[in-house]
């Protein structure tokens, strides 16, 4: 009886087609299933807006709107800042570049007063509930992330 042997995985560079290549880095960026993709009924609202100081590194003392972003069935309620929502934006249009990312209002070097602070609101919600009616984005752990941490 001859003993038995073992089988090498030897891949040879040729056998690993363009194709497959292409295929394996797409299946990459697919999403898994998150939290918020595989409940129906998922909204997300801005509840509360406040101003406050800049940080320590700010120039001239400036101030920055903090938005109070909430997350229902699950009551997660973030504080987000304007460059906050450019962060999730900019991945999202990296990451799902077939995908139109809807856009944000421009930074402003004005001073922020109610009726801007309040019109900005509106606008973050709109970008919020586009980017939820795509259900790619919604699966997307950026956009969990973004909204849970």
């Amino acid at each position: 009886m001859e003993p038995k042997r073992k089988k090498s995985l030897v891949l040879v560079k040729e056998d690993i087609s363009y194709a497959d290549k292409f295929h394996s880095e797409k299946a990459c960026r697919k999403s898994v299933a998150t939290v918020i993709s595989v409940k129906p009924d998922v909204s997300v609202t801005i509840v509360e807006h406040e101003v406050a100081s800049g940080s320590l590194f700010s120039l001239g003392g400036s101030t920055i709107a903090v938005y109070h972003v909430k997350t229902l069935p699950f009551n997660w309620i973030v504080k987000r800042k304007y460059t906050d929502f450019v962060w999730l934006r900019t991945l999202l249009i990296k990451m799902y570049p077939g995908i139109p990312i809807p856009p944000l209002p421009g930074k402003t070097m004005k001073s922020l007063d109610e009726k801007l602070v309040s019109r900005r609101k509106g606008y973050f919600e709109s970008f919020l509930a586009e980017v939820m009616s795509f259900p790619d984005l919604k699966a997307s752990k950026y956009l969990t992330d973004f909204l849970s941490i």
